[in-house]
């Protein structure tokens, strides 16, 4: 038998680790549209992997 997800609480400190994520991934997005250098373009894909990261664990605790 599976453990049912834990309540939508549980998760508060994961959902603001996640809205600061896309929050830096937005930032990342918009420096570099002005200048697409290689150290910003590195920044966007270092924050895109860091939302991923985030969001995977977030749906593997909510399967739980």
């Amino acid at each position: 038998m599976s453990a049912s997800a834990p309540p939508r609480s549980s998760f508060a400190v994961l959902d603001q680790l996640i809205l600061e994520a896309l929050r830096e991934l937005r930032t990342a997005r918009a420096v570099v549209g002005g200048t697409a250098n290689h150290p910003n373009m590195d920044l966007q894909a270092r924050a895109e992997e860091h939302l991923n990261a985030l969001l995977e664990y977030r749906h593997a605790a909510g399967q739980r």
